[in-house]
């Protein structure tokens, strides 16, 4: 929010400008597209935005708006984009990456260290994508969800979080990727798409630790539980043109999400994270 908050300020500058009227007219129209978008940091919380760093693996074919945490990818290719902070529990040891390449791609050691790391209990990221060139949908899903801060990802096309070991997605068509398949969407309402604000809550504090995802600020019925102790938060693009926005990303005194009756577990296999000839201990 904060970041949307000063784009908004520097828009109510410019129109003190002497710029040409039509110009002022399409600022205002900005504003209130940007008004309609922001959503309140959760009370009771603490920001982690300023730890945000988006990891471009492999050369992937994105760039980062200097001010402010959004990524536009310029490439019609599926590309995974994790980001800074790492956060773990206080008990949480790191991995060694050993192995240099994963098919054609190099693992990029020095990129996925942890510039921020940070010992959390629960935690919250809002998410809103869009596109500004989008005239058809190619049909790929955009994706969301967490990565295990210590597997060795490449910036392959082919890797899916929880389809393959090392992450967990949640899906635009409302399917969620975990222990090598997809668990479809239980309600119409959990598709999402382009436009939209998706949240993601984990919690490091419970026993199992959890995650939890939303559309638009709704919690949606299956939940993830025996994540990592040291995750990373990732989203995905598909098309040119297509960016993200972190939003939110902030530490919270409690959890935003309830286990309702109704809900449905999913429980994140021990060997989802385990990597064969790939990491030492």
């Amino acid at each position: 929010m904060i970041f949307e908050r000063n784009i908004l300020e520097s828009f109510l500058l410019l129109k003190k400008t002497d710029l040409i009227q039509e110009i002022k007219y399409q600022i205002e129209d900005a504003q209130g597209l940007i008004d309609q978008q922001i959503l309140d940091d959760p009370v009771n919380s603490t920001s982690l935005i300023h730890h945000f760093r988006p990891i471009f693996l492999n050369q992937a074919k994105f760039n980062q708006n200097q001010n402010f945490p959004i990524v536009r990818s310029y490439s019609s290719i599926i590309q995974n984009c994790p980001f800074d902070p790492v956060l773990q529990t206080p008990d949480a040891a790191i991995k060694q990456v050993t192995v240099e390449s994963i098919g054609h791609f190099t693992v990029e050691k020095d990129n996925l260290q942890a510039q921020y790391t940070d010992d959390c209990e629960c935690v919250w990221c809002d998410i809103i994508f869009s596109n500004d060139l989008l005239i058809g949908d190619n049909g790929v899903p955009i994706r969301v969800g967490i990565v295990d801060a210590d597997c060795p990802i490449t910036g392959s096309q082919l890797f899916v979080p929880g389809k393959d070991n090392g992450g967990i997605s949640f899906l635009s068509d409302g399917s969620i990727g975990i222990n090598g398949k997809f668990v479809e969407a239980t309600d119409e309402q959990d598709k999402w798409d382009r436009d939209m604000h998706i949240q993601m809550e984990i919690n490091m504090n419970s026993n199992p630790r959890t995650l939890r995802f939303f559309v638009e600020e709704r919690q949606i019925n299956r939940y993830i539980t025996n994540i990592p102790n040291r995750i990373r938060f990732f989203a995905s693009t598909s098309l040119e043109g297509d960016w993200f926005f972190v939003q939110s990303l902030t530490h919270l005194n409690e959890p935003i999400g309830q286990k309702h009756y109704e809900d449905l577990e999913l429980k994140a296999d021990d060997n989802l994270f385990d990597y064969p000839n790939r990491m030492q201990i």
